[in-house]
This record gives structure tokens, C-alpha cells and sequence, in this order.
């Protein structure tokens, strides 16, 4: 089964510049945040508290960092306890694994084992396995979802911030738990973020913004369920909501920085382009992620010094972003 995700959004003109400037300003603040040696518990209590909310249980700060560090073993405080585990491995860099099968099963079993009755979790592949069973559909995406976030899938060739987005709507609709879904989704979601260099959630991490917004963050992804499995599927309200929230978290970040980490050029500020170069930027966004070298092939009569200065500087106006080093180097329009 395969992903198709292009046609899930939908974004105006308007919409996407925003998003684009948005995702600039995230990726400025990524390559200059460096994560300190030790990690904000007030960050991690609020992350776990919205976590919770979100999945429809309030709680605050202050219960959260007395719960999460107490003896009893209560279904909250072990949910909290082992969730304070998962948030910590994540922002200390701990936890880089892929997203895989068994990422999110461990992950699962992390929140939720032992504190509810085994017959209550719902199996999908056997063994250990604590997927649910309800629809033999949920198998197959399920496995889709997964094989798209992999290194070298269909995920890498969006913004990380995009494809993050894409994955919590996708694991909500497909509902693989029966409990602590949300949770779930949301932990591999900055699991994800951080393995491709958004670290400085752990300063300031978006889940807290969406909690300050759940009726909104609840409508956008009720509005993209209600047409799944049709062509009408939309998440372009959710991917809006989820880019600004993950912007306005780094904002929230670099106001915590002394001195403040500035924003880069906003799209209205851009310099001219030249014909080669609105020619190189045409090519990226038709045929990302793209190499050095198909960009040569494409403009055959060009240098390839000619050809990285423009990618150089298409980077620096904010056009383009970038993954990996060297001749690994890729391309992609955001």
C-alpha cells in the first residue's frame, strides 16, 4: 500500500508562502539552537501535561512533576512516570532510533503495559505485538505509515515539520491503540523532529501550544477524518495548525535564548532571482529531493561552481533547504 499524501493538502497561495516563511524561521532557529547539557523540567512537565490533554485528560504542571517522580504505581503515575522516561530519552538524544514497527510498539508498552488488563490490548501481528485488530485495514497502513518515515522514504522528501504533521494525523485516523494513541503519535512526532535536527523542541516543545488550542487541534483533524478513505480527504487545516504552532514553539524558544535567536528574511524581502536560478528552483520543486549532480545534467551548459553558488544562495533567501553532507547533499523546496 502506498502513501499518498500531495493530495491531502491543499494550501492557497497565501497559505503556503506563510507556511514556507514559517518553516525558514524554524530551520534558522535549528541551525543555531545547541542543546544544553541539562534538560528543562519545566518543559518536560508541560510537554507531559499537554500530552495528556490532548488525549482528553487534564492535568497540570505541578501534579505532573509530583506524579511522574512518585512510588505508587497508579495507572497516572505510571503513564506519567514511563512518559516522563519517553520525553526525556527524546530530548536528551537518547532515543534515535528509526520510526519502526517496533519502535511504536515499544513505545506502547512503555505508557500503557501493566497497568491495564492484557485482554483489554487489542493484537495485530502476534507475540508481543499490541496493535489492534478492529479492521484488517489498519495492518496495511499501519506497516504504510512506518515504511513512509523510514531514512530514504516518501517522508524525507518533505520538511521534517510537514512530514511530522502528516504522521500524527495519519496514526490518529488510523486509531492502532485503543489507548494512549495520541500520546504515542505525539512522542514519535518529536522523536522524528529531532532526528532530523529540530533538537530545540526540547527547550519549548509544540504539543504545549496545541494543548492551549484543542478545540481547534480536535476540529482540524475531525475535518480530515470525516472524508477518509475518499478523494476529499483534506488535512491542509491541520497541517496550518501544526506549522504554526511548531513556529510559534520556536518563537516561544528563542525568546527563551539570551540573546534571542533572530528570524530569518521573511518572503517579502527577497532579492531578484535570475532566470538560471528560477530555472534551478523550478527543477527542485518539480523532481525534490534532487542532487547536485541532477541539477547539472539538467542545466548541462552550466559550471558546477555556477551551480552551487545559486543553490547557495537559494538557500540563504529562504527558497531551499537541505539534508546530508557531500555528494550525499539533497535539495528540496520548502
Amino acid at each position: 500500500m502506498m502513501m499518498k499524501t500531495g493530495s491531502k493538502i491543499n494550501l492557497t497561495p497565501a497559505q503556503r508562502d506563510e507556511m514556507s516563511r514559517q518553516l525558514r524561521c524554524i530551520d534558522h532557529l535549528a541551525s543555531q539552537w545547541r542543546l544544553s547539557s541539562s534538560l528543562s523540567d519545566e518543559n518536560i512537565h508541560a510537554t507531559l501535561a499537554a500530552l495528556a490533554a490532548l488525549e482528553g485528560n487534564e492535568i497540570i504542571a505541578d501534579d505532573v512533576a509530583r506524579l511522574s517522580t512518585a512510588e505508587t504505581d497508579t495507572p497516572l503515575s505510571h503513564y506519567l512516570r514511563h512518559g516522563r522516561q519517553a520525553v526525556e530519552d527524546i530530548f536528551s538524544g537518547k532515543e534515535r532510533a528509526p520510526i519502526d514497527e517496533a519502535r511504536v510498539v515499544s513505545l506502547h508498552t512503555l505508557l500503557v503495559d501493566n497497568i491495564r488488563p492484557r485482554r483489554a490490548i487489542e493484537r495485530l501481528w502476534g507475540g508481543n505485538s499490541l496493535l489492534r485488530t478492529t479492521r484488517s485495514v489498519v495492518s496495511d497502513e499501519l506497516r504504510s505509515l512506518i515504511e513512509w518515515m523510514l531514512p530514504g522514504n516518501g517522508a524525507e522528501r518533505l520538511h521534517p515539520v510537514t512530514a511530522a504533521g502528516i504522521f500524527i494525523y495519519e496514526f490518529l485516523a488510523i486509531h492502532p491503540f485503543s489507548e494512549s494513541k495520541s500520546s504515542v503519535a505525539h512522542l514519535l512526532a518529536m522523536q522524528y523532529l529531532c532526528n532530523h535536527g529540530q533538537n530545540w523542541i526540547a527547550e519549548y516543545a509544540p504539543a504545549r501550544l496545541l494543548a492551549e488550542r484543542i478545540a481547534a487541534y480536535h476540529h482540524a483533524i475531525k475535518c480530515g477524518m470525516e472524508n477518509r478513505y475518499t478523494p476529499q480527504e483534506d488535512i491542509s487545516e491541520w497541517i496550518v495548525l501544526w506549522t504554526e504552532c511548531v513556529y510559534r514553539a520556536a518563537g516561544e524558544t528563542s525568546a527563551h535564548t539570551s540573546p534571542a535567536l533572530p528570524e530569518v528574511v521573511s518572503a517579502h524581502h527577497r532579492s531578484y532571482l535570475n532566470m538560471r536560478q528560477r530555472r534551478i528552483l523550478g527543477f527542485i520543486e518539480k523532481n525534490q529531493p534532487v542532487k547536485v549532480g541532477d541539477i547539472a545534467t539538467f542545466l548541462h551548459k552550466e559550471s558546477i561552481n555556477t551551480i552551487k553558488k545559486d543553490l547557495l544562495r537559494l538557500r540563504q533567501e529562504g527558497y531551499i533547504s537541505s539534508e546530508g553532507v557531500l555528494k550525499g547533499t539533497v535539495y528540496y523546496r520548502i
